[in-house]
């Protein structure tokens, strides 16, 4: 005879050692985008804070050496720059967090509705900050799309 308590652990170790039905995938391209959208997000902080200012300061084509239509006192530009600190910040963000989904999708394949949808999620908001170059948010919400789809089918006996 077993008892209750003997059987639902053996369930439970079976269930968890399944390793064959994961969302593969899902897994590989939201952590493709998952980079791409954090590296896309650095390269847009190191562009914010470049050597001269980035896009509001320094010397312009538009004008000379801190004045113009660019950049300056009364340039069209000026305060972007904020703006580039805030989108920049998005994208390491949500590159961030796109990984960390994509991780948890694979580590835990029974709550892959979830992660897929934070990856769909945070791969359209990284669009505000670069979007991984376009391409990072582009497979990222192609992967939250498949992981949502995903259905585990195991072989029935």
């Amino acid at each position: 005879m077993i008892d209750l308590e003997t059987q639902q652990k053996s369930t439970t170790a079976g269930a968890a050692s399944v390793g064959d039905f994961r969302p593969l995938a899902g897994f590989v391209l939201s952590l493709v985008a998952g980079v791409l959208i954090l590296v896309g997000g650095i390269a847009m902080l190191g562009y914010a804070s470049g050597p001269y200012g980035g896009m509001i300061g320094g010397y312009s084509m538009m004008g000379g050496y801190g004045g113009g239509m660019m950049n300056g006192y009364y340039g069209m530009m000026q305060g972007f720059g904020g703006w580039y600190y805030g989108f920049a910040v998005v994208g390491i963000a949500a590159g961030v967090l796109v990984l960390f989904s994509a991780i948890m999708m694979y580590d835990r394949p029974r709550q892959v509705a979830a992660w897929g949808a934070l990856v769909l999620v945070f791969s359209a908001i990284s669009l505000f900050g670069a979007g991984g170059f376009f391409v990072g948010a582009v497979l990222g919400i192609v992967a939250g799309i498949l992981a949502l789809t995903w259905r585990e089918n195991r072989p029935s006996i």
